[in-house]
């Protein structure tokens, strides 16, 4: 991770590390043959000694959470998009668009930098969502999940759906409206559509108007 070594210092396979986090993290990356990781930067690892006890991602086996944080789920199936604000490399790329090979049950990975975005297609019967968050947690990169941002999301997509439904009736009124109202319009002899049809449609276009109001 580039920190230096200035307490207890961990040893092993001839490396020396900052802490057993990081050398946890090493001893993954080495099983998996991913260890080109460590040849694509300087400093591409990120310091694990503050790394809190994994209890407490026991919610992520809630099904209901799931759903919440998840764009897709079925029975074998989970797609979503994580928040890893560790992403600052090419490196971070690398590694976690390789993530299937430290665990099969991830199918797709994919890293979008500039917004430090990880998706993510899992197979839930070779792995689960809660393995794959502490399998991010143990090589550096934990994700920011936040349920009450979800919450705020999801109140603001309801609000704008209901603003789009709204727009959708307003355009339709206008619509209906204009066309009711083009024989008035286009009557150039002033004959006019007579009293009884020009009272219909003017009824008609007041009807029309009490949705928008």
């Amino acid at each position: 991770c580039g920190e230096d070594c200035t307490e207890e210092t961990v040893h092993f396979d001839d490396k020396a590390f900052c802490c057993l986090g990081c050398k946890s993290a090493y001893q993954i990356l080495e099983e998996s043959d991913l260890c080109g990781y460590y040849d694509l930067d300087a400093n591409p690892g990120i310091n694990l000694k503050n790394t809190k006890h994994r209890a407490r991602f026991d919610y992520l086996e809630d099904e209901e959470v799931i759903t919440r944080i998840s764009d897709f789920h079925d029975t074998t199936r989970i797609s979503l998009t994580l928040n890893i604000p560790n992403i600052h490399c090419t490196s971070c790329v690398w590694l976690l668009e390789n993530l299937q090979k430290l665990d099969s049950g991830v199918l797709q990975s994919g890293v979008n930098f500039l917004k430090k975005e990880l998706s993510l297609l899992i197979d839930t019967d070779k792995t689960s969502l809660r393995d794959v968050v502490e399998q991010l947690v143990t090589i550096g990169y934990e994700p920011e999940i936040r349920l009450e941002k979800l919450d705020s999301k999801t109140e603001k997509s309801h609000q704008n759906r209901s603003l789009w439904l709204k727009m959708g009736v307003a355009g339709f009124a206008f619509g209906n409206i204009m066309l009711f109202s083009f024989p008035d319009y286009l009557d150039t002899t002033g004959s006019g559509l007579g009293g009884n049809f020009h009272i219909f449609f003017g009824a008609l276009n007041i009807i029309l108007a009490l949705p928008v109001l």
